[in-house]
C-alpha cells in the first residue's frame, strides 16, 4: 500500500495513470464502434398532407378501380435507410419488407420520391394496394443508403403506418422517432443549432477544466497520498463521464435522417 501511495504521489505517474485511462476506454469505444451490423430504420413523417376532405363541396373526386372514394384522401410520406455499417443485399432479406395502411385504407399510389444512389435500385411492388400494402425492395442498401416512399391512401391523417419485414441478423426492424426539428421553420432550425452548438462548448469546457483541476491542484498543493488516490479517482470518473458524453452525441449524429425531411 505505501508503494502504491509513493507511485501515486510522483505527478508523472498521475498523468500517465490519467493517460492509460483514457487509452482503455477509448479502445472499448472503439472496439464496439467498429463491429458491423445491419440496422434498417423507417421515420414516418408527422405531418401528413389531405389531398381530398369528405363532407366539404369540391370539384376535386378521387376514384380507385372506378369506384369513387367518400372519405378523406392523405399523402403520407416515410423515409427507410440503412443506419448500421454492414450492407444490406437483395438475398438477405427474408421477409419482404411491407408498409401497411391497413385493409380499410387502401394505397392509391405508390411513388419512390427520393433515393440516396441510383446503384442501390430501390423499387416498389404494388399488386396488394388494394390491401394498403406496399412492397420495398432492393439490391444493395449501405450504409445511409435509403429512399423516402410518399403514399396517397383513402382515410385521415389518424391512420397508423405499420411495417413488416425480417431482414437477416437483425431482430427488429427499427421505427425511429421523427426529430424535433421537423415541426420547425429554417429561422428556428438554425437558432435552435446555435444554442446547441454553444451548449456543447460549454459543457466540453466544464468537463475539461473539471478534469484537470485535481492534477494542477495535486502539482501544486503537494497533497498528501491518500488525497491523491481520491483526486485521481475524481479524473478517473470526469473522463469516463466525458467520452461518455461524446460517445452518445457521436452516435447521435451518425444516426442521422441521411435526408432530412
Amino acid at each position: 500500500m505505501d508503494k502504491l501511495r509513493e507511485w501515486v504521489s510522483h505527478p508523472l505517474n498521475l498523468l500517465l495513470g490519467l493517460l492509460a485511462s483514457f487509452a482503455s476506454i477509448l479502445s472499448v469505444f472503439l472496439y464496439f464502434h467498429s463491429i458491423e451490423v445491419r440496422e434498417l430504420t423507417f421515420l414516418v413523417h408527422p405531418f401528413r398532407t389531405t389531398v381530398v376532405k369528405s363532407g366539404q363541396a369540391s370539384r376535386l373526386k378521387a376514384s380507385f378501380d372506378g369506384k369513387e372514394i367518400t372519405n378523406d384522401v392523405t399523402a403520407v410520406q416515410i423515409t427507410f435507410w440503412n443506419a448500421g455499417k454492414r450492407a444490406i443485399r437483395r438475398s438477405e432479406i427474408l421477409e419482404p419488407i411491407t408498409v401497411m395502411t391497413g385493409a380499410d385504407h387502401p394505397v392509391l399510389e405508390a411513388t419512390l420520391r427520393k433515393s440516396t444512389r441510383q446503384v442501390t435500385h430501390i423499387s416498389l411492388t404494388g399488386s396488394q394496394l388494394d390491401k394498403g400494402e406496399v412492397e420495398i425492395s432492393w439490391d444493395i442498401l449501405e450504409n445511409l443508403d435509403g429512399g423516402v416512399l410518399q403514399l396517397i391512401y383513402a382515410g385521415d391523417a389518424a391512420v397508423p403506418i405499420s411495417l413488416q419485414a425480417t431482414v437477416e441478423g437483425q431482430g427488429s426492424i427499427r421505427l425511429r422517432a421523427p426529430p424535433r426539428e421537423v415541426s420547425m421553420s429554417p429561422e428556428e432550425r438554425y437558432a435552435n443549432r446555435v444554442k446547441i452548438n454553444k451548449v456543447q462548448v460549454c459543457l466540453g469546457i466544464v468537463m475539461l477544466a473539471a478534469c484537470l483541476f485535481p492534477f494542477v491542484m495535486t502539482v501544486l498543493e503537494k497533497a498528501s497520498p491518500q488525497r491523491r488516490i481520491s483526486l485521481w479517482l475524481w479524473c478517473f470518473v470526469v473522463a469516463l463521464v466525458l467520452l461518455l458524453t461524446l460517445m452518445r452525441f457521436w452516435q447521435y449524429t451518425q444516426s442521422s435522417v441521411p435526408f432530412g425531411l
